[in-house]
């Protein structure tokens, strides 16, 4: 009777336990490409796997994309890998295997193109990390809840006869990391906005500048002072990049009529790297 009656309570709770683990739930975690934010969300979590439209990442990581109404073709820019999007039954294909969304996440989002962290995960062939507590889903090398700082003050030379530091307002600063997670890196290279993979500001009237929550490892930073060089400056400090930098002629053209300078810099977690620069 005894043995019976345990049987009976270890078969229920592990069927409680399959319902628990197939429980599927509409929350909401923030999506990350190499530890930076993107501008979308999770729109569905279940069996620790997250949902979400990949549309502007996959673009982004994309060396070609076609595009038509039956079928949408994408080929991932670091290992080549061919996938193609069905948005008829929001099904991907890649390795000769076809991958469906989950059916309850499918039935309660009928018209998205939505995606399963693990697939996207494996088509692209990015790590992927998740951080329960902090609700958020991240895939490459840097981890958004391992964060630091960079600060510091922007200056050049002003003055005909006696010189003095004066604050260079509005210079760019940028940072790109090391471990990339698309071939091409690619962002404004105009007004230095921060794209899907950098970090960029502009160095406010007293020549500060502050970026925050910047996810901890190896950057290149590249300073770019806002004063007009009369003379052409020399561009061959940045010629490395053109292998990972998509906008490569903008951004020559802009070193060479400014004053500049890159290096390599740590973010650590938890602490606040200082950088000034004088022009």
């Amino acid at each position: 009777m005894v043995k019976k009656l345990i049987v009976s309570i270890t078969l229920i709770a592990f069927l409680f336990s399959l319902n628990i683990n197939n429980t599927f739930a509409e929350v909401k975690y923030n999506i990350y490409l190499n530890g930076h934010k993107q501008n979308i969300s999770s729109v569905a979590v279940k069996n620790d796997i997250v949902y979400f439209n990949p549309e502007e990442m996959l673009y982004y990581l994309s060396s070609y994309v076609n595009d038509n109404s039956d079928i949408v073709r994408y080929e991932i820019g670091k290992n080549k890998l061919k996938v193609n999007y069905r948005p008829k039954d929001n099904s991907y294909s890649f390795n000769n295997k076809k991958h469906y969304i989950d059916s309850d996440v499918r039935k309660k989002f009928p018209n998205k193109n939505l995606i399963s962290s693990k697939v996207f995960s494996e088509m692209t062939g990015l790590k992927i990390n998740i951080s329960n507590k902090h609700k958020m889903i991240n895939f490459g090398n840097y981890i958004p809840w391992e964060s630091g700082n960079i600060k510091g003050r922007i200056t050049y030379k002003s003055g005909w006869i006696i010189k003095k530091d004066s604050p260079d307002s509005n210079a760019k600063i940028v940072l790109i990391p090391k471990k990339h997670a698309s071939k091409k890196i690619k962002f404004d290279g105009i007004d230095w906005k921060d794209g899907l993979e950098v970090y960029a500001t502009k160095a406010n009237e007293n020549g500060d500048y502050q970026i925050s929550n910047v996810a901890a490892g190896e950057y290149y930073l590249l300073i770019l002072s806002s004063i007009y060089s009369s003379t052409n400056q020399d561009t061959s400090d940045i010629n490395f990049m053109k292998d990972f930098i998509e906008s490569m002629l903008t951004l020559r053209e802009q070193c060479r009529d400014h004053k500049h300078v890159v290096t390599s810099i740590t973010i650590k977690k938890g602490k606040t790297q200082k950088f000034n620069q004088k022009f």
